[in-house]
């Protein structure tokens, strides 16, 4: 249940994003729990046990999926000129919004 939950949130963003007619782009944080455990303790945003739950039900973007692309990875080191420029490029550049499905389209 907990993926079934995680695809839909994912696909619920893309169908938004394509019945808007508007580009979107996946950005993974791509960090393990302890890093974010970590992080956490910097800025105390979370409780502990919040954030060992939501590590422990965490499934990463799958760029085969069409709501989950385009995807970018972000390390720990942060955020790379290059990824940034991609990530425009993305939204705003390329301006490819999801196609709508054809059953979907009015005459």
């Amino acid at each position: 249940k907990q993926w079934y939950q995680r695809r839909v949130r994912g696909y619920e963003l893309f169908c938004i994003s394509k019945n808007f007619k508007t580009p979107h782009c996946v950005v993974h944080t791509a960090v393990d729990g302890e890093t974010c455990s970590k992080w956490n303790e910097t800025c105390q945003h979370y409780r502990p046990e919040l954030v060992d739950e939501l590590v422990m039900r965490f499934e990463a973007p799958n760029s085969r999926q069409r709501w989950d692309n385009p995807c970018f990875e972000v390390g720990k080191e942060g955020i790379t000129g290059q990824t940034l420029e991609d990530i425009d490029n993305a939204l705003f550049t390329s301006g490819a919004a999801p196609r709508p499905n054809q059953s979907t389209l009015s005459p």
